[in-house]
Parts: structure tokens; C-alpha cells; sequence
């Protein structure tokens, strides 16, 4: 018996084939481990939470590529209207969501509002946010189509996904119950309204959104790029020190200048080192004011590379390090200054609208400037 192989992306000049099986399980481990621990948006929508129905999200995200609409497209070039795969994947992964969300203590209107914000991240994730013109008549049609085509294929799906032992086939085929979603308007068509009129206000909704949608195309592309997501570095804040070190040489010596600098530098590290910890995890923004000239630069950087060290040993993870900074010129200058300090050990990007991709990478490794653009844009 011929086993049939599902593809998610397939590039027939390079001859790369990426299979669904394997795109789906790395999306959605992906999605699961990007999220920090700190990240929550209220004692309702916690961590775990988060965390459980984002794994869904990147599982199902592109479940709907198991059709031989999308199947034949892909390998063939058979076009059909039918090919299209993010709204039955949102479709099921909404209905699988309202089932196994009761686990969690979570109110009527949260878990509906969540779940339907789930459904939005995945049926618009190869195209833009938006709540207008999302429901007409003629998907429902295609939509019963799709639902019909995949419950065929339920057995052979589950078992692809390695879900066979988690879902029965009954539970996999309800979960494509159109005709329950159809006469769900209440919390599917008319939850647009509701954000519309303001009886959907709350502003943690807005950056849920957000984040959640961010996590899954972010994740989709760099998957579909054969890239991965790279840990993040940590460099002891006395790394700053040796370097002004060798800069001005002995302190004691040298312009008053330079010893104010350092005045002001260790003023500024001894705020970060008498944080409580309570502090450290719960205050969001520092402010750091001081006039031209006082070492801001290698100041700040010295009491960033601090605050990581404490939320590190606080959290058990390890957050990145972004500089924004308004000047071309001074974005460069803070550059050299950082490569300074760390050497060769650490991978610092820069982006603006000068940057050079090529500088990022070693001179005798080519790489396409749509996977380099990638990887800036992401943060990697």
C-alpha cells in the first residue's frame, strides 16, 4: 500500500519539501517555547493559558493543508478556490477550543472572546488583521465542502499529526462542525460588533491579539525558511567594566571627566543592584536621565545587561536586550561601542534603513536577502 505524504511547502526548483506533519509539530513547539513565563494579561488569561492555546493555534494552524485541493495545488499547479486552508483550520481549531478550554477557570465571556480571537489569528494569518467583511453566505458553502473532504481523511490526519491516541475520529470530525458554527452568530459573526460598540473594550484584548498573531506568522515563516529561532545571550555586566578599562586606563589618573562618568555609572548600577525582587518582576519601565556626555551609552548598556541578570536568576529565562535609537549615526556609534565590549561573542543586529545584510553574516556564507530581511525582522 502506497503511504501518502502531505506537504506543507514544497519549492519545486530547489527541490525543498517540507512536510505538514513536521511543519505543524515544529510551529506549535515553537509558539509554546517563544512565550516567556512573565507573559500574562490578567489573573484570568495567565501563562498556561496562553501557552496551551497558542500550541493549539501553531498545531491547527495549516491542518487544512490535508486537503488534495491544497495537495494538488502545491505539487501540480491545479488551482482551485477550494485550496484555500486558513479558515477551515480556524474553523476546527474553534471548535476544538470551545471543548477543551473548559479545563481552565475561565468566564463566559473571556473564553468566548479568546477563542474567537484564536479563530482570527489563524484564518487571517497569511494576510492582514482586520474585523469587517469576515462572514457572507457563500464560505459557508465551501466551508461544508472542506469539512466533509477532511472528516474522509480523519483517520489517516490523526495519525499524520500523532494524534490518533488524543482524538477519537468522532471528536476530530465534530470538531469540523460547520453547521454548529453557522448558527453559533452570538460569539462568531457578530463578536466584531461587540468590539465595534465597546461591550468588547478591555485594551488587554488589543495586545492578546497582538502577540498571539505575531507569535504565528513569525514562527509559520521561519519554519517555512528552515530557520530557527536562536537562544538568547547573556554577558556579565562586568564586561563594561573591563572594557573602560582598557579605554581610559587608570581611573585614578585620568580626567575629572572620566571620573565623573563613573560616578554617575555606578549611581546608576546601584539603583538596578537595590531593586527588591518584587521590583525587579513587577516594575516596567526605568528612566534613565543624565546630561550630554555623562557615558549614558555604555551606562545603560551596563544596567540592561544587570536587569538581565537579576530577571534571569528571578524568572528562569532569559529576555533580549533591543536598543531604539532615533539617528542613523548614533545607532552606529552605539554599535561599534557594543561590539567593543563584547568582541566576537555576541551577535548584535543592526536594522534601519541603510543597514547592510551582508555585514551580519561571515564574508564566504551567501545568504538570500529575503531570509536575512527574515531573521532582522523577527528579532533574530
Amino acid at each position: 500500500m502506497t503511504k501518502i505524504e502531505y506537504f506543507a511547502h514544497y519549492d519545486k526548483k530547489k527541490g525543498h519539501k517540507n512536510y505538514l506533519k513536521d511543519h505543524l509539530g515544529s510551529v506549535s513547539k515553537l509558539v509554546y517555547q517563544q512565550i516567556p513565563p512573565v507573559v500574562k494579561f490578567d489573573d484570568i488569561i495567565d501563562n498556561k493559558l496562553i501557552k496551551d492555546v497558542s500550541y493549539y493555534i501553531g498545531l491547527f494552524h495549516d491542518l487544512g493543508k490535508y486537503s488534495d485541493y491544497f495537495q494538488e495545488y502545491l505539487l501540480q499547479g491545479k488551482d482551485s478556490h477550494l485550496k484555500n486552508h486558513a479558515h477551515i483550520s480556524a474553523c476546527y481549531t474553534y471548535l476544538f477550543l470551545l471543548k477543551n478550554i473548559q479545563k481552565f477557570q475561565v468566564d463566559s465571556e473571556s473564553k468566548n472572546t479568546l477563542i474567537f480571537l484564536c479563530y482570527l489569528c489563524i484564518r487571517l494569518h497569511h494576510t492582514s488583521l482586520r474585523k469587517d467583511n469576515l462572514f457572507f453566505y457563500e464560505m459557508w458553502n465551501d466551508l461544508k465542502i472542506l469539512q466533509n473532504h477532511l472528516a474522509e481523511r480523519s483517520v489517516v490526519i490523526l495519525k499524520d499529526i500523532g494524534f490518533e491516541s488524543k482524538i477519537t475520529q468522532e471528536e476530530f470530525c465534530n470538531y469540523f462542525d460547520i453547521e454548529s458554527l453557522k448558527k453559533n452568530r452570538k460569539n462568531l459573526e457578530f463578536m466584531p460588533v461587540k468590539f465595534q460598540n465597546g461591550r468588547i473594550s478591555d485594551p488587554r484584548w488589543y495586545f492578546l491579539l497582538i502577540y498571539i498573531f505575531s507569535l504565528l506568522i513569525d514562527l509559520d515563516k521561519l519554519d517555512a525558511a528552515y530557520l530557527r529561532p536562536k537562544k538568547t545571550q547573556s554577558f556579565s555586566p562586568d564586561n563594561v567594566v573591563k572594557y573602560l578599562k582598557v579605554k581610559h586606563g587608570d581611573w585614578n589618573k585620568n580626567l575629572d571627566l572620566i571620573k565623573r562618568r563613573e560616578e554617575a555609572r555606578n549611581s546608576m548600577l546601584e539603583v538596578i543592584n537595590n531593586l527588591k525582587d518584587e521590583e525587579v518582576k513587577n516594575v516596567r519601565f526605568f528612566t534613565l536621565t543624565a546630561p550630554t556626555g555623562i557615558g549614558k551609552t555604555l551606562s545603560s548598556l551596563q544596567a540592561a545587561l544587570r536587569l538581565q541578570e537579576r530577571i534571569e536568576q528571578l524568572q528562569g529565562y532569559t529576555p533580549r536586550i533591543i536598543t531604539a535609537i532615533p539617528f542613523i549615526n548614533i545607532i552606529e556609534q552605539n554599535k561599534d561601542e557594543y561590539k567593543n565590549v563584547f568582541g566576537e561573542d555576541a551577535r548584535i543586529v543592526v536594522h534601519h534603513r541603510l543597514s547592510d545584510f551582508s555585514s551580519n553574516t561571515p564574508s564566504k556564507v551567501e545568504i538570500p536577502i529575503d531570509k536575512a530581511l527574515l531573521e532582522t525582522e523577527s528579532w533574530e
